[in-house]
């Protein structure tokens, strides 16, 4: 690839800006070249499609996704990659988001080893490991700490070994941490993503908290939890009156508690309301027939 460095390609998050960039420095390279030469050539019948799809007007699909990968004569991980991006970019449940997000992780490790480069890790690849975020609050406790065999074995919910290796190695790559010989320095770094793969990392986040929750109810004592749970009937504007105090509270928690003042614990916080009933709209009035039961379907045969 001549037209983008490694680096760029496999940090992107958008094909249309891939398919954008290269077509760009195809009209630099041959004065001739232009978006309706390249549409024909790939076989859509419409001259301006492409034009269209990297406006945002048109969605390219997997075949003519294929098509293009080799008119622009990506290799094999490029090429991955590239499909990837654009069944990520039309996945429609956070399922097979989640899924594309984590092959595209995969294929952006793999092209750093082939290229012999740093490609920057995402916000997914940070927030879907709860693990690294909580080994990295720990550091802000414990800089000095910079055994992995001790990490592990003073956090819960059975962090092994080989897990606290990896989270310090995922830090110190993406810079999260840095190691200054004697200790761990914990920079004030964010991490960059797109706004959709951001919202799946913070979906699987959220995930694998709620499930350390249920796993603290059952083994963690009730001195050091706090857990309650109210139901409420709320019009919709109380609704919206809930989401915006639990988001004040929730920053004003962060603001409060930025730093730790002394010895302590990492702690999770959790902030949560959802519906237990279908909207308005969604209500039946009318009785849904009853399914028949094993014993209905035994005296049907009697």
């Amino acid at each position: 690839m001549n037209w983008l460095q490694p680096k760029e390609f496999f940090t992107s998050t958008n094909y249309r800006e891939l398919l954008g960039r290269w077509i760009e420095a195809e009209k630099t390279r041959r004065k001739t070249f232009s978006y309706r030469q390249v549409a024909s050539q790939a076989g859509f019948r419409s001259p301006n499609y492409l034009q269209q799809v990297v406006g945002g007007k048109k969605n390219l699909g997997f075949e003519g996704g294929t098509r293009l990968s080799s008119i622009m004569k990506l290799n094999a991980l490029e090429r991955k990659y590239f499909l990837s991006l654009i069944s990520f970019n039309h996945a429609r449940d956070g399922n097979e988001k989640e899924a594309r997000l984590m092959e595209l992780s995969r294929t952006r490790k793999k092209a750093a080893n082939a290229h012999s480069v740093t490609i920057d890790p995402t916000e997914y690849d940070y927030l879907s490991n709860w693990i690294y975020v909580t080994v990295r609050e720990f550091l802000l406790l414990h800089p000095n700490l910079k055994s992995a065999e001790l990490i592990s074995q003073n956090l819960c919910f059975g962090v092994t070994l080989t897990q606290a290796k990896e989270a310090l190695e995922f830090l110190m790559k993406s810079g999260l941490i840095v190691d200054r010989g004697d200790h761990f320095e914990v920079p004030n770094r964010s991490l960059a993503s797109s706004d959709e793969e951001r919202s799946v990392a913070v979906q699987k986040f959220h995930e694998q908290v709620l499930d350390l929750g249920k796993q603290s109810l059952k083994k963690q004592s009730i001195e050091e939890r706090e857990f309650g749970a109210v139901t409420l009937a709320l019009s919709h504007p109380q609704v919206s009156r809930l989401k915006k105090m639990i988001k004040e509270f929730r920053n004003e928690i962060s603001s409060e508690f930025a730093q730790a003042d002394g010895p302590g614990r990492i702690y999770q916080i959790l902030m949560a309301s959802f519906p237990l009933s279908k909207k308005r709209e969604e209500f039946s009035m009318t009785k849904a027939p009853l399914k028949p039961t094993k014993e209905d379907l035994e005296g049907d045969l009697l």
